[in-house]
């Protein structure tokens, strides 16, 4: 496995955009940080719709799922479905 450096955005969207358009959204990935004092736990799922409403739905695959399944060796086809709560 390559170490390609990976980079992080927290709550800025418009950043966010322009440097997954630059560097290539395959760059970045979710975190939630839970349980961290700064976190939006419990609101994670409707700050993570908001934060990525606008962009591409490959992009926010990317984003979201491809990344980390490429970084940590997951493979997508075999993760349970989440469970909305």
């Amino acid at each position: 496995m390559s170490c390609r450096r990976r980079s992080g955005a927290q709550f800025e969207k418009e950043n966010l955009r322009f440097a997954a358009e630059t560097i290539g959204p395959d760059h970045f990935m979710w975190s939630s940080d839970y349980p961290h004092l700064d976190c939006v736990f419990p609101n994670s799922r409707p700050f993570a719709v908001s934060l990525l409403e606008d962009f591409p739905d490959d992009m926010v695959q990317d984003i979201l799922v491809r990344t980390a399944c490429r970084l940590y060796g997951f493979d997508v086809a075999k993760l349970p479905t989440p469970v909305l709560v």
